[in-house]
């Protein structure tokens, strides 16, 4: 009875030392590197309205994947060599050590009240040691466009007005 005990034990023992080592190597932070494949997908350019008119945005405001900047971060920090433009980073991949990032992909200035348009998209990755990882970043709107209808009697009346927002 005692020899069957110690084999129980020795193999609960050898179980318990095996799956506290299976993982070890791909949770640590930093050791080993992988690959990051980014791919910038759609550009979302739904606008909402408060008021009865339908709003569009036009073509020509709607940035061409190149204009994008990319910043990668790890915690509060941007990993070397980063941010830069989209149009910059290889498609083969950015060689980065294991762990967890956040991408972050912008463009244009993100001020409270504007007319031109802000773009921005910021997925979470996890790059593992050896492996590569694709992600593909979905940019929308980000910000508050103010484009205001002006009635074609006020154009037809007056030849210079001016309207003023207050933010």
């Amino acid at each position: 009875m005692k020899k069957v005990i110690r084999q129980v034990m020795a193999w609960a023992a050898l179980c318990g030392m095996m799956a506290g080592c299976s993982d070890e190597v791909f949770d640590r932070d930093g050791e080993g590197v992988g690959y990051l494949r980014l791919e910038l997908g759609q550009v979302d350019v739904e606008l909402s309205s408060t008021t009865k008119a339908t709003s569009e945005l036009p073509d020509e405001l709607v940035p061409a994947k190149a204009d994008f900047t990319i910043d990668i971060r790890q915690g509060n920090e941007s990993v070397d060599d980063f941010p830069k433009k989209y149009s910059e980073i290889a498609s083969s991949g950015i060689e980065l050590k294991a762990g967890s990032y956040t991408v972050e992909a912008s463009c244009g200035e993100n001020e409270p009240l504007q007319e031109v348009p802000y773009f921005a998209g910021s997925p979470s990755v996890r790059v593992l040691p050896g492996q590569t990882v694709s992600e593909d970043i979905e940019v929308a709107l980000a910000n508050a466009m103010l484009v205001p209808a002006v009635s074609e009697n006020l154009t037809k009346h007056y030849t210079d007005w001016t309207l003023t927002v207050e933010a």
